[in-house]
């Protein structure tokens, strides 16, 4: 994987276990900021199957980072 990862927001699900935290360690490697690694994480405990928590996660990223989203084409 080598997609410029540095300096990304990433939001990853599940990422104290499995899949989520496999996927953590390999955007680190990539460069993404993590914790571990000397960088910047953000832990918030979101319920995907609620919207009005997805929400409050962009938004609390959003102000975090201080970046828009693009979500892509709806």
């Amino acid at each position: 994987m080598s997609n410029n990862i540095e300096r990304k927001v990433v939001v990853i699900t599940g990422a104290s276990s499995g899949l989520g935290e496999a996927s953590a360690r390999l955007l680190s490697a990539e460069g993404a900021r993590l914790n571990g690694r000397g960088g910047m994480a953000l832990a918030i405990t979101t319920d995907v199957t609620h919207c009005e928590q997805v929400k409050r996660l962009v938004d609390v990223a959003v102000q975090t980072y201080g970046r828009s989203i693009d979500l892509g084409p709806p």
